[in-house]
């Protein structure tokens, strides 16, 4: 288990009171608890923002005999070309 290092912040009351009304709703057990996994949240998410080369899958599954279905998934794939760039067909 990591060490805990203890901090303190000040914050105005009414933030503090919100604050402590949000860690009521989402259940925490504690506020250092909450303060951690924001400050988690928010390093992940600045890490995930960061410009760089993403690579991704999408899986469909549809029925083949719809009517004009094919037709408009490659009419999709066209438009997008640029990121879709490969799909197949089982």
């Amino acid at each position: 288990m990591s060490q805990l290092k203890r901090f303190t912040i000040s914050l105005e009351k009414t933030l503090i009171k919100q604050f402590d009304d949000y860690i009521r709703r989402q259940n925490y057990p504690t506020r250092s608890k909450a303060v951690g996994e924001l400050i988690q949240k928010a390093l992940l998410e600045k890490e995930w923002t960061t410009a760089r080369d993403i690579a991704g899958v999408m899986v469909l599954v549809y029925n083949h005999h719809k009517r004009d279905l094919v037709n408009r998934l490659t009419d999709i794939q066209h438009q997008f070309y640029q990121l879709i760039i490969s799909s197949q067909h089982i």
